[in-house]
C-alpha cells in the first residue's frame, strides 16, 4: 500500500500493558467508525506495512489496539512512536462545507486581497492545535491552522483564503 492511497489515522504512544496491546491516537471527530477495522497499516521503514487487528478499544483519549502479529510488551515497544494508516476509500463522505486536511495538499494560500503566500505543503495535527504548513524562497513557514486564521476554502479554485497575524509571515522570513 503506498502512503499517497491512504490518510494518517494516529499514532502509536506507548505501550499498553504486558501482552502486546498498545495505545494510539486517534485523530478522527469519530473514533467509533474504526472499532471494526480488519488491518491497519504501520508506517515502517519508509513504507506501510499490513498488521491485523485482533481488538481494538476506546476510551476518552484514543484506543487501545491489540495486534494479532505483535505478541509482548517488547515487540509493542518496537511500534511507539509510528503512524497508522488507512486506505483513502474507508473514509466517510464529508457533508457540505465539511473536508478532510489531506484534500488541500497543494491550494494555494492566498490573503483576502488575493496576495499569494505558496501552497500547501502539509498540516500537521497531532499536536493540540492544527498547523498548516508552506514555503515562501524556499523558507518553511508555520501558522495556526484555526478559524481566526483560516478564512475560506474554495475547493472549485483550489485555494485557501487566510488572515495570518500581523509580522507571523515576517518572523520567518527575516
Amino acid at each position: 500500500m503506498k502512503k499517497k492511497s491512504c490518510f494518517e489515522l494516529g499514532k502509536i504512544v506507548k505501550p499498553q500493558g504486558l501482552k502486546g496491546e498498545v495505545y494510539a491516537t486517534i485523530d478522527s471527530d469519530d473514533p467509533e467508525n474504526w472499532l471494526n477495522l480488519d488491518f491497519i497499516f504501520i508506517e515502517l521503514r519508509g513504507g506501510l506495512a499490513p498488521f491485523k487487528v485482533e481488538t481494538i478499544f476506546l476510551n476518552k483519549e484514543g484506543a487501545i489496539i491489540k495486534f494479532e502479529e505483535i505478541e509482548n510488551l517488547d515487540q509493542a515497544s518496537e511500534l511507539k512512536g509510528k503512524k497508522l494508516f488507512l486506505p483513502l476509500e474507508l473514509l466517510p463522505e464529508v457533508k457540505e462545507g465539511q473536508f478532510y486536511y489531506h484534500d488541500i495538499i497543494g491550494y494555494e494560500i492566498k490573503n483576502e486581497k488575493g496576495e499569494s503566500f505558496g501552497k500547501v505543503d502539509n498540516i500537521i495535527t497531532d499536536i493540540p492545535q492544527p498547523v498548516l504548513i508552506f514555503f515562501i524562497d524556499g523558507k518553511e513557514i508555520l501558522a495556526p491552522f484555526i478559524d481566526e486564521t483560516i478564512k475560506a476554502i474554495n475547493h472549485e479554485r483550489k485555494s485557501v483564503i487566510v488572515s495570518f497575524p500581523d509580522g507571523l509571515i515576517e518572523a520567518y522570513l527575516e
